[in-house]
């Protein structure tokens, strides 16, 4: 087992536990930074694949300028988590992963997917199908919706990267409606170009994996880059 890396004076560090998030499965914390900012933080005691996949996937949709936050590896120390009365088996001090809180937003209701401009809904379908995203999805798309900015944003990618999905995204995805328009002939050589485009990212992403993430996680490199490198559609 390789040893935990520390921080540096780089690192971002949290500074403070205001609460927690309850809606989603992980349970983020909500937390303020050493740089000022407010994120919601994730972390696991014991399968790190979620802390991965998030990571992995929130910095491609970066990659990409996919309406993702900003997010970043930050390190709980084990004595505020100490201090604090979120504790529980699965909440461990250390490497953490966090997302940049987006301020007045709610669950996208998909009554305005409408709003969204064509090809924004189609570079999403496209994306979450290149990840394996099965939980985008009408009840729990997993995206936050700024009404006045009519601003959408990607969140919680923890049930991405399998070799299999576990639905598919031209059945239950949200904007499923565009699947035929997003692989169609006009479309599809733009589409995977574009995807492929995010390639160019995949080594300084993983390269930012604290090695502890991959533990127990060996081949999880080896097959996320087989998944991203597939034949698409």
């Amino acid at each position: 087992m390789q040893h935990e890396t520390q921080p540096t004076e780089e690192s971002i560090r949290i500074t403070e536990i205001q609460g927690r998030e309850t809606s989603s499965i992980l349970r983020p914390l909500e937390c303020r930074a050493s740089d000022g900012n407010r994120y919601f933080i994730k972390t696991r005691r014991s399968d790190k694949n979620p802390l991965l996949c998030e990571w992995v996937c929130s910095k491609l949709a970066q990659a990409l300028e996919l309406p993702c936050p900003p997010v970043c590896i930050a390190w709980l120390p084990k004595e505020l988590l100490d201090e604090s009365n979120h504790s529980d088996y699965d909440l461990v001090a250390g490497w953490s992963f966090g997302s940049l809180a987006v301020d007045f937003a709610d669950t996208f209701p998909k009554a305005v997917a409408n709003q969204i401009p064509d090809d924004l809904r189609l570079r999403v379908l496209a994306f979450d199908h290149w990840i394996h995203n099965s939980d985008r999805r009408d009840q729990n798309p997993n995206l936050l919706w700024q009404a006045r900015e009519k601003q959408l944003w990607l969140i919680d990618h923890h049930l991405t990267l399998s070799p299999d999905p576990v639905r598919k995204s031209s059945d239950t995805h949200i904007f499923r409606e565009d699947w035929n328009t997003c692989w169609g002939n006009n479309n599809a050589d733009e589409i995977i170009e574009w995807l492929r485009g995010g390639l160019d990212e995949l080594d300084g992403i993983f390269a930012a994996i604290p090695p502890e993430w991959l533990n127990a996680q060996e081949d999880f490199l080896t097959k996320t880059r087989a998944l991203l490198t597939r034949r698409l559609p």
